[in-house]
């Protein structure tokens, strides 16, 4: 045997594990791994090159708590959330010109919010589903747009 093929066969040897440790990889001892929370709930595991951000129908399943409201008209404009203003059930408050804030959503992740007049009749109104992120009140102060 030439004296570098001896050199690699005690290399090899020295690197392959021993017979009486009990923690080896070997084929006949592979090393578990942690299931991934996808495999627990019987779904394939995702693929590793796709993106972090998923549409699964998972993700769909989250209802969110709160609706983004901006006010893009430079006055006060007095709104009104739930179904039915001035003989309804819901809240009158007001949201001040050129601002930003979140309400409340009902339980299923629904809304309905109302522009109304100074004697609660309304003006406007937009009923905000789960899917939707933003609701708009426009530079006129009379119109409603949600995305």
């Amino acid at each position: 045997m030439r004296l570098s093929h001896a050199f690699f066969l005690l290399m090899l040897a020295a690197c392959a594990p021993r017979e009486d440790d009990s923690n080896a990889i070997t084929p006949s001892n592979p090393q578990p791994t942690p299931p991934s929370s996808s495999f627990m709930n019987g779904e394939p595991a995702p693929d590793p090159s796709a993106s972090a951000i998923s549409t699964s129908p998972t993700q769909d399943a989250i209802t969110p708590m709160t609706i983004e409201v901006h006010n893009d008209c430079d006055d006060s404009v007095p709104i009104f959330i739930g179904e039915q203003p001035k003989f309804g059930s819901g809240t009158k408050t007001s949201m001040s010109g050129n601002s930003t804030t979140s309400y409340p959503r009902n339980g299923d992740g629904t809304l309905t919010l109302w522009i109304i007049d100074d004697h609660e009749n309304g003006l406007a109104s937009v009923h905000v589903t789960k899917r939707m992120k933003k609701v708009e009140i426009g530079r006129s102060c009379r119109t409603l747009d949600a995305r």
